[in-house]
């Protein structure tokens, strides 16, 4: 489907669900959710004082009937709201044969599908040292297929072990908070923001607040392999860094191992605690799952989709 690798059928199951918003935003346009504003629904919300000008047709003239004194209807406005899916495309996220890229990529299409079928809105972006692409916010179900072609496009030009623009990789970690905060001086549509990345970078702290600043309600999709949380290696090896290309020459042994293991598991464990204190929301999720699975399984769960 577009060459996202993507079942025909998980259409149909992303038909039937819709991103959960946490906070409500006040959107631009109508759709199926509530506002904070109080609108023209059906959906009773308040009494307040009938003020000189009010619609005579939302006077509640039963209470006038009782009270003597006029009180005007409000209602809850059903509202859009605006989803961003950044994927990082750093050389990181495309070491193990892109796998962790084009999971990144399936979930970007899959998560704007949901919104853009459910009267949302919905846009995607790629992040290394900068913005690097953004195209949206779409409106509409009918727009699914031009946000599918640009992440499609943009996955096919993004080949494994090349850098995200032209010329060669930078001989450093990731920015991502600069990233970040380039899209945050956007001042994008105040929504939920989606951050697929697998947070080898220099920091993603600072670009999360920027993020926040701007009222936006952050969701941090954590990716790994599982050759980066518990690798199988063994012996006299020459390990080189993805984004530095620093090299060192290592002695594997068991006990080497273990403390690794224990390095990442204590890094995904910050990075949970970062979210937590910072209100946004935290997925792990492991290279080697379908989109569609985590997103059924994993990301209903954790109460992002319904």
């Amino acid at each position: 489907m577009m060459d996202l690798g993507l079942p025909p059928e998980l259409l149909r199951k992303l038909d039937q669900m819709a991103i959960v918003c946490r906070r409500m935003k006040a959107g631009r346009s109508q759709g199926t959710r509530r506002s904070p504003k109080k609108g023209s629904s059906v959906e009773f919300a308040d009494f307040r004082n009938y003020s000189r000008g009010d619609d005579l047709r939302r006077v509640d003239w039963n209470a006038y009937a009782r009270l003597d004194r006029l009180f005007v209807k409000l209602f809850i406005e059903e509202q859009d709201v605006a989803l961003h899916v950044l994927v990082d495309e750093s050389t990181s996220m495309r070491w193990d044969n892109g796998q962790k890229f084009t999971l990144g990529c399936q979930l970007a299409a899959s998560l704007g599908y949901i919104a853009l079928a459910s009267y949302d809105r919905a846009g995607a972006g790629f992040v290394s040292d900068g913005l690097d692409s953004y195209y949206g916010p779409l409106t509409g179900k009918p727009s699914w297929r031009g946000l599918w072609s640009f992440i499609g496009e943009r996955m096919d030009a993004v080949a494994p072990g090349k850098h995200g623009g032209p010329g060669e990789p930078p001989a450093s970690l990731t920015d991502l908070d600069n990233a970040l905060g380039e899209f945050a001086a956007r001042r994008p549509v105040q929504g939920v923001t989606m951050i697929v990345s697998d947070l080898f970078c220099k920091g993603y702290q600072a670009g999360v607040r920027a993020l926040q600043a701007v009222g936006q309600e952050v969701v941090l999709l954590h990716v790994t392999s599982p050759e980066e949380m518990a690798p199988v290696l063994s012996g006299e090896l020459k390990l080189v860094d993805s984004e530095t290309h620093s090299a060192r020459e290592v002695s594997i042994t068991p006990s080497l191992l273990r403390a690794y293991v224990q390095k990442a598991e204590a890094y995904v464990d910050s990075v949970k605690r970062f979210c937590v204190s910072r209100g946004a929301a935290y997925v792990h999720v492991r290279s080697d799952e379908h989109a569609g699975e985590f997103i059924m399984s994993g990301l209903v769960a954790a109460g992002l989709i319904r």
